[in-house]
């Protein structure tokens, strides 16, 4: 059933807007075999579910945006999708989503489950690597109210000892109606959520993969942009793709954290005349290049709107000064 309708109803009416850090993972894309579980540990036990909540033993430390633990959960109140951290001691957790779309077991109106929810824990020369597996999940809205199940996804999350990185690893999915399935969009919305305050709904920002399944982006949104969400994957991605999301080590962060004097911010990603600059000083000159690294603009002042109206059609990035990390942007 819909249990965070109502919570998440509050969440994206609150109004607070609090910028903590930039993405803290490389994002990546790969392929390979897709290879099922061979010895899991079942978590649904054979019966039906719906709003699943499991503790995931991991056996180490583990951390998500700095809160680490040696479990992790799946939430009743986070529609089945949604792999979190503890509460902290503010009352916040970090959520990884692999899909925001309500999960149900295919079975859920029988007595028999047809999705398994299980985990394997995997020895390596790097570490332990935690695998969570979902096989054939079903949708709330096909399952409960059309009593059919034609839509299901496979995959399995991946959350690796040591480096903190997590890989989703993309079985076979059959997905017949995406607007039934995926809420109205056209493919999952996958990503993080940072800071979710289970007190009061509020989060930093929701980090979310948008564009081709074979070589997506990555956006944010804030509390108070939540409605400008639109565009999310394309689709949901095909068997054997592998999205890799690289820990960046503190060390790095504390060396960006010391590049520059705040965190700047800059959106739309995809637009056809302007982006928004926030924190950045107007004293503050940027550089535009293309993705060879040629230098398409410079100014000496950053206003708050910059017109990349007259750009061609393209992928490029906007460095300012006293940053080491630029931001990637569309013309469209």
């Amino acid at each position: 059933m819909k249990t965070i309708t109502l919570f998440f109803a509050m969440l994206f009416a609150t109004s607070i807007t609090s910028y903590a850090q930039n993405f803290p993972y490389n994002f990546s894309v790969s392929n390979e075999t897709y290879a099922p579980l061979t010895n899991p540990t079942s978590l649904s036990q054979g019966t039906p579910w719906d709003d699943p909540s499991f503790t995931l033993p991991l056996g180490y430390a583990y951390g998500m945006f700095g809160n680490t633990s040696t479990n992790l959960y799946l939430s009743d109140m986070f529609l089945g999708g949604f792999i979190n951290t503890a509460v902290n001691g503010q009352g916040n957790v970090q959520a990884f989503m692999l899909t925001f779309a309500d999960l149900i077991d295919g079975g859920y109106l029988g007595t028999q489950s047809l999705s398994e929810i299980a985990y394997e824990i995997e020895q390596t020369t790097n570490g332990k690597i935690f695998k969570l597996e979902y096989t054939d999940a079903g949708f709330y809205t096909e399952v409960s109210d059309l009593n059919t199940f034609n839509n299901k996804i496979s995959a399995q999350v991946w959350f690796l000892e040591n480096s903190n990185n997590i890989e989703v690893h993309f079985g076979p999915s059959s997905i017949v109606n995406p607007e039934i399935a995926f809420e109205g969009y056209n493919g999952p919305l996958m990503g993080f959520i940072e800071n979710l305050s289970l007190n009061n709904g509020s989060f930093d920002r929701l980090w979310y993969l948008f564009g081709e399944t074979t070589n997506p982006d990555v956006n944010f949104i804030d509390l108070a942009g939540f409605d400008t969400l639109q565009t999310v994957l394309n689709g949901q991605p095909s068997e054997g793709l592998v999205y890799k999301f690289e820990a960046i080590t503190p060390n790095a962060i504390n060396e960006t954290a010391k590049s520059t004097a705040s965190t700047s911010l800059v959106y739309p990603t995809a637009t056809t005349t302007v982006l928004n600059v926030v924190n950045v000083p107007q004293n503050a000159g940027f550089t535009i290049t293309s993705l060879s690294g040629q230098v398409v603009e410079k100014q000496m002042n950053t206003p708050a709107i910059v017109d990349v109206s007259t750009l061609s059609p393209g992928a490029y990035f906007i460095r300012f000064e006293g940053e080491t990390a630029p931001h990637k942007f569309v013309k469209q």
